[in-house]
């Protein structure tokens, strides 16, 4: 089973058989991705501006500590409620 939500400029994704949580805030293709540790990864565009991000494992809880735009990806996550924010 595949979730998904949007709004108007954010695109939210949840697939449970891999269990990974895709959050995109623009469309088109990232300039840079970034591997912030094992269960997060964040694409950028050229400008450096946050395009998307992705939780893995994401039932166990979304850690949001160390994150560029925390509070963007939040108020994304919140949308959702079935997600833990850990951080």
């Amino acid at each position: 089973m595949h979730a998904e939500a949007v709004t108007e400029s954010t695109q939210i994704s949840y697939v449970p058989r891999s269990d990974i949580l895709h959050i995109s805030f623009q469309p088109g293709r990232a300039a840079r991705t970034q591997v912030i540790d094992d269960l997060r990864i964040a694409d950028f565009a050229a400008d450096g501006a946050l395009m998307a991000i992705e939780f893995i494992g994401a039932s166990a809880g979304l850690d949001l500590s160390d994150l560029p735009e925390r509070d963007r990806i939040e108020e994304a996550i919140r949308a959702i409620p079935q997600f833990l924010v850990l951080a």
